[in-house]
């Protein structure tokens, strides 16, 4: 997603980062036989697999966004070598000694999901574009799941249907969002916004 500069090839990985989350939700509802998380996976899959992207790419019809009109503040060198930081840290032994108590087939994952993390963060802070960081804070809270997941953090079926209803409502705000700001400004560059003010 870092090196992405079309909108539409954005909006792709971050439904293909929504489908590996769906498919890991079902594996998991299959280890654990539980009806109610196949059934969040189902809505997760609805919610983030088909009607985030279809809301956002019926935004970027509509504007006429295709090319991302939203660079990125550092440039694609510099951007990979932050996120080559971002992963040491992950998986640095400073943070190891908090992973150690967890089980061995969990512990060698949360470092990864730790970079996931760190990286979605990035995105949103690196991108000048509205629609970009909104996606970068979809993908953080994608990243957020898997690491709850795997670390075994479970909640009642009422409270994660709820969470998801949330994301779907933020994610109808975010879309109309992004095209009032571009029909009011003609771009959806925070750069291209910074001068204006209130009078």
């Amino acid at each position: 997603m870092h090196i992405v500069r079309k909108n539409t090839s954005f909006i792709f990985l971050y439904g293909l980062q929504s489908a590996v989350l769906t498919i890991f939700l079902v594996i998991l509802a299959i280890d654990k036989a539980s009806l109610e998380l196949f059934f969040i996976a189902a809505v997760t899959c609805l919610v983030k697999v088909v009607l985030a992207p279809w809301f956002f790419y019926r935004v970027i019809a509509r504007n006429r966004l295709h090319l991302s009109t939203a660079s990125a503040y550092l440039n694609i060198p510099l951007t990979l070598i932050v996120l080559v930081v971002l992963s040491l840290i992950a998986y640095s032994d400073s943070l190891n000694v908090v992973w150690h108590y967890l089980p061995s087939a969990v512990a060698s994952v949360v470092p990864l999901n730790i970079t996931v993390i760190l990286a979605s963060f990035f995105l949103v802070i690196n991108r000048k574009g509205a629609l970009s960081q909104i996606i970068g804070i979809l993908s953080l809270e994608n990243g957020i799941v898997f690491l709850s997941s795997f670390l075994g953090l479970e909640q009642s079926f009422a409270l994660e249907l709820g969470v998801i209803f949330d994301i779907f409502v933020w994610i109808i705000i975010a879309a109309v969002f992004v095209s009032m700001v571009y029909r009011q400004f003609e771009s959806i560059s925070i750069t291209k916004m910074k001068h204006l003010i209130e009078e």
